[in-house]
């Protein structure tokens, strides 16, 4: 982490694994493959398909619009990829660890609606469960 806001990246380890949770997509890195990834900015096509680039096991994302979500959600679905736009409630909505501590899932692509990503489940609920997923294949 550099210390400012803008600028955060941190690694969580969970039962399942890493988790990488990062406030803007060009933090990311070669290191996030086959992991879930939170990234703090809006669900639209540009963002995700930046976060594509590093081959992440799963995605979450701000909510936006719902034809950027639905533009992002259609991008990881394209390539595979499990994502889900997310709201959370707290005073800091653009840190990325506050999407990982308090955001929940407003919609999720068919992708992760088959793993059984559902609307209001946590993004911790969630991550764990695609990563329990992801272990079985």
């Amino acid at each position: 982490m550099t210390g400012n806001k803008a600028d955060e990246r941190v690694t969580i380890q969970v039962a399942g694994g890493p988790v990488t949770v990062v406030d803007r997509t060009e933090l990311l890195a070669a290191a996030d493959a086959e992991r879930v990834v939170v990234v703090a900015v809006p669900c639209g096509a540009a963002a995700v398909s930046q976060a594509l680039a590093v081959r992440p096991a799963a995605l979450f994302l701000r909510e936006s619009t719902a034809e950027e979500n639905e533009a992002g959600l259609g991008a990881a679905d394209a390539s595979g990829v499990p994502c889900a736009a997310v709201k959370a409630e707290a005073p800091d909505i653009a840190g990325g660890h506050t999407i990982w501590a308090s955001g929940k899932v407003t919609v999720a692509n068919a992708a992760a609606r088959r793993r059984g990503v559902k609307p209001a489940m946590t993004v911790q609920q969630a991550a764990g469960l695609l990563m329990a997923w992801t272990r079985v294949m």
